[in-house]
């Protein structure tokens, strides 16, 4: 299994530690580096892991050293490689350099759209939200007029949404787009409309340049976003040039993992002859969703021993996603071993992920179920959102629900969800409530609650709805759940009949672990993770009788057809979503805002 498991740095011990110090000797052998030297100083540094600066203190303090010589000689690097530095200091915490390479890139720049979106997106972490229209304002003064259209889309992309991003390149007229512009058309068109625009556009591109391979890997990834990963498949089934296996590798095991084979998926990642950091933990979660834990182990003992992906080296690694289905799978493991002789697969699956996940690959199915039966589902649609006044990049996706004409639809707000948990359910569940860690997991124990007392489909607030509504309330069925590609259950998007067992059961799991404080995850105590255990153990204990208590399990992709799942929306980059890390430690409020003034003043 693991004979191709990384060639993708060199076989060193600290290849990056060895490569710091010779550029550093490079550089310091005449009285003034070379910008050749000072570039490979540079590229050393972005090679440094960040787990081997908590083992060796020599690395750190050649890495302080090799930022000190860059913020020295400024003068000598490009507008990119300021850029580069200033993102280097930051995350060695050189506090000189770090302002040094911002005074040096503000003072008659940034004059590259590329800088210019890496500055926006940096300064929009520390910036007030009123003040973003001054960011927009300062970083575009110096780009050149012909090439500000890009990055004006990708400002609004982050500030308003996915739609005011595509009016924005619609606005400019060309008659003939080159090749590269319309690469990054395709970018847009699809965030903004998945299924419809996105796929004629990027078929019209195809036929004028049959030849490229970028088009057909955005065509690829396309197809899988909008739920046809066999036709994925199919795109890809021909000759790519080696400098594009990767990425076409990736898009191919994605789409397996869509379609249930993790076999097939990881097939894919053995024919590369190195994977990236980003696949290597794809196959450590394809074997940990396959219950291979000691191969699991060994590719983490391979990570630690290469420094190939940063937090599986980190005492971090075991509180991550992926680390935490390790874990819960090898405890699972090790219960299986010491119980008794007996029937114990109901109580293992409403505690652990492993055997809750093999079990909703059993029920999954492909199809629909029959039409003619009686519907059980209501036809009502709830969504939710913690204030009252939703941002309208969020109501243009809510829209989308709440413009249908069959439909009841229902937006909820944190005083209002509490309001009905406290009359449906009384102050034990508004208390619950109260206890939830974050929005997200306010959120997963409304949408259970809700569906248990009226059922109807809930939908997460970044899911547009593009196809039939019918299509995710079908008849003959009381509960409806997609699988996600590594096994569990998603819970952006829940179908279900008032009442139903599995949801019930879910909502009491739930208030328990809010009741009970307990230290988990947001996925595993009220989210996907939750939701997986309780279906699995109804699914394993029940025998359903009624149109009313069957379930369906569907793959993902059957509900990518109808919705665009998991929009880029501007509040996901906002230091007050849930989920939010911060790109820089830095402060820009001064840099941008000084500059925007003394601008005005100019003019």
């Amino acid at each position: 299994m693991r004979q191709k498991v990384m060639a993708a740095r060199s076989t060193s011990d600290s290849p990056a530690s060895a490569g710091i110090d010779e550029s550093l000797g490079r550089a310091r052998e005449g009285k003034t580096p070379s910008a050749t030297d000072l570039a490979e100083v540079l590229q050393a540094l972005k090679l440094v892991a960040t787990s081997e600066l908590n083992t060796s203190s020599k690395l750190k303090s050649s890495c302080q050293e090799a930022v000190s010589l860059l913020s020295e000689n400024l003068s000598h690097l490009n507008e990119q490689e300021t850029l580069d530095l200033f993102n280097q200091a930051d995350r060695f915490g050189h506090a000189k350099a770090v302002h040094r390479s911002l005074r040096q890139l503000f003072a008659k720049g940034p004059r590259t759209p590329s800088v210019a979106n890496a500055l926006f997106d940096k300064a929009m972490s520390s910036v007030a939200p009123h003040q973003a229209d001054a960011v927009v304002t300062r970083l575009l003064r110096y780009v050149p007029q012909a090439q500000r259209t890009m990055p004006e889309a990708e400002f609004a992309l982050r500030l308003h949404g996915p739609q005011s991003a595509l009016a924005c390149l619609r606005q400019e007229r060309r008659a003939r787009r080159s090749l590269p512009e319309a690469r990054k058309l395709i970018k847009f068109v699809q965030l903004a409309d998945a299924n419809g625009l996105g796929m004629r556009y990027v078929e019209f591109c195809r036929r004028r340049w049959p030849d490229d391979i970028e088009l057909r890997l955005q065509q690829a990834r396309l197809l899988m976003n909008t739920g046809f990963s066999r036709e994925a498949l199919e795109v890809l089934d021909t000759s790519i040039p080696a400098t594009k296996r990767l990425p076409a590798a990736q898009i191919r095991a994605h789409c397996w993992l869509e379609l249930g084979n993790g076999d097939a998926a990881l097939a894919e990642l053995d024919r590369l002859p190195s994977l990236t950091d980003k696949l290597f933990e794809l196959r450590l979660q394809i074997l940990v969703m396959q219950g291979r834990a000691d191969d699991a182990q060994a590719l983490i003992q391979e990570a630690q021993h290469r420094g190939v992906v940063n937090h599986m080296t980190s005492g971090h690694f075991s509180i991550s996603l992926v680390g935490h289905h390790l874990n819960d799978l090898m405890l699972f493991r090790n219960e299986q071993k010491m119980l008794p002789p007996g029937r114990h697969e109901a109580d293992l699956m409403a505690r652990y992920h492993y055997p809750a996940m093999e079990e909703i690959y059993r029920h999954t199915q492909e199809a629909l179920p029959e039409q003619g039966k009686p519907r059980c589902i209501p036809l009502q649609v709830v969504q939710y959102w913690d204030q009252r006044n939703p941002p309208e990049s969020v109501m243009e996706v809510m829209r989308s629900w709440s413009s249908l004409s069959q439909a009841q639809y229902e937006r909820f707000d944190s005083q209002k969800a509490r309001s009905f948990l406290r009359r449906a359910f009384g102050p034990e569940y508004s208390r619950a409530y109260g206890l939830a860690n974050n929005r997200a997991e306010a959120a997963d124990f409304f949408r259970l609650c809700y569906l248990r007392h009226h059922g109807g489909l809930y939908a997460d607030a970044d899911d547009r709805l593009h196809g039939p509504l019918e299509a995710l309330i079908p008849p003959g069925v009381g509960l409806v759940c997609y699988r996600e590609s590594f096994g569990a259950l998603a819970n952006n998007v829940i179908a279900a009949a008032p009442g139903h067992p599995a949801i019930v059961q879910a909502s009491q799991m739930a208030a328990e672990a809010l009741l009970a404080r307990d230290n988990d995850s947001t996925w595993s105590k009220t989210g996907p993770g939750l939701l997986t255990r309780a279906v699995a153990h109804y699914l394993a204990t029940a025998t359903p009788e009624s149109a009313f208590e069957r379930v369906a399990i569907l793959p993902l992709y059957r509900l990518r057809r109808q919705v665009q799942i998991h929009m880029a929306l501007p509040h996901k980059k906002t230091n007050q979503y849930w989920n939010s890390a911060r790109t820089t430690s830095v402060d820009m409020t001064p840099y941008i805002m000084e500059q925007a003034t003394n601008g005005e003043r100019a003019s």
